[in-house]
């Protein structure tokens, strides 16, 4: 049986504009929540209107406009994270990187494992 076509979801958020994605498997509405930088709420509501569920979060690097929303998206969803190690130093910055910009400080996630170059991630 061929594979599924994956669906891509974007949402742009917060004060920073930034894309966040969710990667979607149809069949089985699995989803890969990709960035999920401000906004949770926003983010969670495409989730529950959708009906996904998110196997994982995943994100590119630790700056905080694509950050912002992991916590609440990982409280919500149970999603593991996922990030590479070298951005972990971001990570713990966040409170810095809020007041550089005048903002409060979004909780700082739990990483749960570290991406590699060749890391396959399957719905």
């Amino acid at each position: 049986m061929p594979a599924s076509r994956i669906e891509v979801i974007s949402q742009t958020v917060g004060i920073f504009a930034e894309n966040s994605y969710f990667l979607v498997e149809p069949s089985s509405l699995e989803a890969i929540a990709i960035d999920p930088g401000d906004e949770a709420d926003r983010l969670l509501d495409v989730v529950r209107g959708r009906a996904l569920t998110v196997r994982f979060i995943l994100n590119t690097h630790g700056h905080i406009d694509h950050v912002g929303a992991v916590a609440e998206v990982k409280a919500a969803t149970g999603a593991p994270f996922h990030i590479h190690e070298a951005d972990l130093p971001f990570l713990e910055a966040l409170p810095g990187q809020a007041a550089m910009f005048g903002l409060a400080s979004p909780p700082v996630p739990g990483v749960d494992g570290h991406l590699k170059d060749g890391q396959v991630f399957t719905l």
